[in-house]
């Protein structure tokens, strides 16, 4: 089939699907999430080569497409590899989602990972991520944020206090 004709059939169904919504939630769904469907559903009718925009995706979403740049966030222990795969000793499927990811990047790779997390009220320190040792070193640039926690917090807080003064102008 042509894209012209799923795109069709996508909208038919999305329509249809607004409608019967509508009909069932006519006093209590808003207007606005049935324009909302639509419009997302006429974004996705436009060709992926005339579309300039930040795609979030779960890694098993992402299998089989390719980006010009590729963040994974997050590819620390405890999140890739997943808890509960480490506690069940079986993360290889774990290892074939990072490779996933990892293979995903056209030009640009950034693998990211947080030192500590705020987690059940307190704070955890992070270690990253096995697969990361996995990597060929030459391949990689390690950049690390410099100075004390103490000062690394300080201009996180002095970056949080240039945005609030921002918005509070309206953004001029």
């Amino acid at each position: 089939t042509s894209f012209k004709d799923r795109s069709q059939a996508k909208t038919k169904i999305g329509s249809e699907l607004a409608k019967a919504l509508g009909n069932l939630y006519s006093a209590s769904l808003p207007a606005w999430i049935a324009a909302a469907f639509e419009d997302a559903l006429e974004r996705d009718d436009e060709p992926e080569q005339q579309q300039d925009t930040v795609q979030l995706c779960t890694l098993h979403a992402a299998k089989g497409l390719e980006f010009e740049h590729v963040y994974l966030v997050g590819f620390e222990e405890g999140l890739l590899p997943h808890q509960r795969s480490i506690e069940l000793d079986d993360i290889e499927e774990e290892r074939r989602l990072a490779y996933v990811g990892i293979t995903r990047a056209r030009r640009g790779l950034t693998l990211t990972h947080a030192r500590a997390r705020r987690r059940q009220g307190g704070r955890s320190a992070c270690e990253p991520s096995r697969f990361l040792d996995e990597l060929p070193r030459e391949t990689l640039k390690f950049l690390d944020a410099p100075g004390t926690e103490e000062e690394r917090a300080d201009a996180a807080a002095a970056g949080i206090a240039g945005l609030r003064a921002l918005l509070a102008r309206g953004g001029r």
